[in-house]
């Protein structure tokens, strides 16, 4: 029987080898300036969209904190709200543009009344007054705490009635201190005084919560806020010291706006609160348009009676020339705001 045998050597073969080849010096510096070339040129391109990121990201921020202050307000049974802190706050100039801007919010929240110090306190009210404008002066039978009241707190007496506004004597922190005030209209009171209990609702303080500042390259621009299709109160030379305070009910609809020395109750049927958040005007560039009429820009809207808040575009890109204009580029600015229109989580 013949016997097959194999063998288990291998056959090396030997295969050329290849040597590696990296880049020269040249090369290298060939890619490195293309790869710098086509960044230079995106830049400009990839400007745009950051900045309205960062417009909607601060719409975001604002809008939230404004639905966790109506929440606060529901859940407590006590007014809450949103201070709007001015840029500017301190500036001994009017002019200063910062006065006009703001992006630091706090949480605040409206203290208990003050109806004085003991049981039972009670106030005099003029029956007549040398005080012109329609003015009223009222003592109290103790003095009030420092501390306690200030100017543009509201009043009312017994108890039910109609509030009136504290308008001084006040000191430079806006506190008012002793027995003797002035309030503003005139009470009902004619003929006699009255000696009568009284209630003061104090303006919001901030709460002890952290506040929310805005991304860098956005802000809130209160020349263009305001009340309604056209106002522009936040930006009035003489509310410009003062910041702005939107307060939620207990019942979730918006109770009061504070802005400068006085406080406007919004209580208008179907009116709306409007914020412009928008990005730092640009002085280098004469042909840059105004915050109102820059689609990149994004109205809040607080509705009155629901205190819904909405976001939507700016609508309209005309510039105006005129107050009167003005009014009306400010009104179709806000069209899409006006009708609730929500823009979907952008």
């Amino acid at each position: 029987m013949t016997r097959i045998r194999f063998s288990t050597r291998r056959s090396i073969i030997n295969l050329p080898t290849r040597q590696a080849r990296g880049l020269t010096l040249i090369e290298l510096l060939v890619v490195i300036t293309i790869l710098g070339m086509v960044t230079v040129a995106t830049i400009p391109l990839l400007a745009p969209g950051g900045s309205s990121r960062k417009i909607r990201e601060s719409a975001r921020l604002v809008s939230s904190l404004l639905s966790q202050a109506q929440t606060q307000a529901l859940t407590t049974g006590r007014p809450c709200g949103v201070w709007i802190e001015r840029l500017g706050k301190g500036a001994t100039d009017p002019t200063d543009p910062r006065l006009k801007q703001a992006i630091d919010l706090f949480l605040c929240e409206v203290p208990p009344p003050y109806c004085g110090d003991s049981l039972g306190s009670v106030c005099t009210v003029k029956g007549s007054d040398s005080n012109a404008n329609n003015r009223r002066s009222i003592t109290f039978g103790e003095p009030i705490p420092p501390g306690m009241v200030r100017q543009a707190d509201r009043i009312r007496f017994n108890n039910r009635g109609d509030w009136y506004y504290i308008i001084g004597p006040a000191a430079a922190d806006g506190y008012v201190s002793g027995t003797t005030l002035t309030v503003n209209p005139a009470p009902p009171f004619t003929g006699t005084d009255a000696v009568v209990s009284y209630q003061i609702y104090r303006q919001p303080e901030k709460t002890a919560s952290q506040p929310v500042s805005l991304p860098t390259g956005s802000l809130i621009d209160l020349q263009f806020s305001g009340l309604g299709s056209s106002g522009n109160e936040f930006g009035y030379p003489n509310t410009l010291q003062k910041p702005v305070l939107i307060v939620f009910g207990p019942n979730g609809s918006l109770e009061s706006v504070y802005y400068g020395n006085g406080t406007l109750l919004t209580q208008m049927s179907g009116s709306t609160v409007f914020l412009l958040i928008a990005k730092p005007a640009d002085t280098s560039d004469t042909g840059a348009l105004p915050n109102y009429a820059d689609f990149e820009n994004i109205w809040i809207s607080i509705n009155v009676q629901s205190g819904l808040v909405t976001t939507s575009e700016v609508a309209s890109n005309v510039v105006a020339s005129s107050p009167a204009q003005l009014a009306n580029q400010l009104s179709l600015s806000r069209a899409f705001a006006r009708t609730a229109q929500n823009m979907g989580g952008k």
